[in-house]
């Protein structure tokens, strides 16, 4: 059954040009939002003929997907308010993204500094995410990525406490997303269609997660393309109601219109004939 987009959705096309495996392996990049409670519930997967392909949510875990950058650095400031502090403010691109930690790069041989991490999704009420310390040391050893367990939030907030130091040099500041990859059977080749953002959908099942466990297939890896806007269906247009045609006068049987007109045809034959005569 194909569920109606109910909602401004969006979508993101799976190409896949010649098919080798009887899977196809898509990890999911930041931009797909997965939801409030985190867990994609309302991605479908479509094919060419806009039928649903049943898919299982990470089947094989996500410890060996490789890592995505959600953000990366968009606006460092100095704030009046809190000398001796530098601010880096990120946009994650949707408040549902979890993310797995905060990656802090710079060219400062060595340091060792405190760092506050908060989270908003209205660049407005701050929550703290992370309170930890990032440090450098001579030799190589370093300390520069702080775990937030999945925390997520439409904007992100990293002040760093440099103190009476110079503030990092050439500092970098990147979210590091949580991977997650969908895995759907494939007949043939040719476009397949991810659909997210409505949040009037349940999260469906299907039986092809406990199909994967014991099906040892290979599983041909492919990209999502370019994420866009789709708007709902317009509402379906109604046919113009009936016009009643009036019905025609009943004439009664045709054999009875025929003996009135030629009863008609008489009498005008006879009055004609009378006058002839009074003449």
């Amino acid at each position: 059954m194909i569920a109606p987009l109910a909602v401004a959705q969006f979508a993101a096309p799976v190409t896949v040009s010649e098919l080798h495996a009887p899977y196809v392996r898509v990890q999911l990049p930041p931009a797909v939002d997965p939801g409030p409670a985190g867990t994609y519930a309302d991605l479908r997967v479509r094919d060419a003929r806009g039928r649903d392909v049943p898919y299982a949510l990470d089947p094989h875990g996500t410890s060996t997907l490789p890592r995505s950058v959600a953000a990366s650095t968009a606006r460092r400031e100095y704030p009046a308010t809190a000398p001796g502090t530098e601010r880096f403010t990120l946009d994650a691109g949707n408040a549902g993204v979890p993310i797995e930690s905060v990656r802090i790069a710079t060219r400062t041989p060595a340091f060792a500094r405190d760092v506050r991490i908060e989270t908003s999704d209205d660049g407005e009420a701050w929550t703290e995410a992370a309170d930890d310390r990032i440090t450098r040391f001579r030799g190589g050893r370093e300390s520069t990525v702080v775990g937030v367990l999945g925390a997520r939030g439409r904007y992100w907030r990293v002040t760093v406490v440099d103190g009476d130091d110079p503030p990092l040099a050439d500092a970098r500041v990147a979210l590091v997303a949580e991977p997650h990859e969908i895995v759907f059977g494939a007949e043939r080749g040719g476009r397949y269609t991810v659909y997210f953002g409505d949040p009037s959908l349940d999260a469906p099942s299907y039986d092809l997660p406990e199909v994967l466990k014991r099906d040892p297939r290979p599983e041909q890896p492919a990209s999502l393309g370019r994420i866009v806007r789709v708007a709902p269906p317009p509402p379906a247009v109604s046919p113009p109601p009936a016009v009643a045609r009036a019905a025609p006068a009943d004439t009664g049987p045709p054999a009875v219109a025929t003996a009135a007109f030629a009863l008609a045809i008489a009498v005008l034959g006879l009055l004609a004939l009378r006058l002839l005569r009074v003449r």
